[in-house]
Formats: structure tokens, sequence, C-alpha cells
């Protein structure tokens, strides 16, 4: 059996800010792979290429196709279905995050985040992947 090793892990980042996605990019290219996308449209264009993440950072604000449309979509899609995705948003919409569909494996930070507690939500959710392949 192969081990996997978290720098085999790839981290699909959909963020339209650049400052906030370099940043997103430095903070988990340290363990992981990084993948970014400045909108929704990229990140579905990506994905329909065949390639799959281990995670997605999805930024609910942006251009084109929003947040919330692209995990509808990504949520409608037989293989990418069951990826997890932390979403990142500044509304705090009650109704907006009820909204969206979410899972048991997804989580939800506010803007402004806390970098170190978004580290580690990412790492426990790759933990468990790697857990549940094992």
């Amino acid at each position: 059996m192969q081990t996997m090793n978290k720098k085999d892990l790839t981290i699909l980042i959909v963020e339209d800010d650049n400052s906030t996605r370099l940043f997103l990019q430095h903070l988990m290219q340290k363990k992981y792979q990084v993948v970014a996308q400045s909108d929704g449209w990229g990140a579905i264009h990506w994905l329909q290429a065949g390639n799959r993440p281990a995670l997605i950072l999805l930024d609910m604000s942006m251009p084109g196709l929003n947040g919330k449309d692209f995990l509808n979509a990504m949520r409608q899609s037989g293989i990418h279905r069951t990826i997890p995705v932390i979403v990142i948003s500044g509304s705090t919409i009650p109704k907006e995050i009820e909204e969206l569909p979410l899972t048991e494996k997804d989580a939800m930070f506010s803007k402004p985040f806390n970098p170190d507690e978004l580290y580690d939500k990412v790492a426990t959710i790759l933990n468990n992947s790697i857990a549940t392949i094992k």
C-alpha cells in the first residue's frame, strides 16, 4: 500500500482578491501543493481538466461565477461533490450562509480570519482525508 504524504495533497484556492490569494498560497505551500484560481470559472475549468484537489479554499464574493454558484455546481458534479471545502466569507448574513450546500466535512471562516486557526482546520480536514484513504 502506498503511503500518502501531505506534500502530495493539493489545495485549490479560489479567491479573487490578489493579496488574500497570495497570502493563502504562501500559508499553505509550506506543507501542501497549491493551485490558485482568481475566480469560480477558472476553478471550474481546472476541475474539468481532470484535476482533483484534496481540499478547496473558497471565497464567496467573486465577480463572474461567485462562490455560492461554484459550490452548487461542484456539489452537483459526480466526481467533485465529495471534495471538502472551507468557505472564507466576508458575509455575515445568516440566510446566505444557511443556503450554502455544506457537508459535515466542510468548514466556514469569516473574514478577517485567524491564519493559524485556518491552517489548523486545513490540517485536520486533510489528516482525516488521509486516514480515510488508508
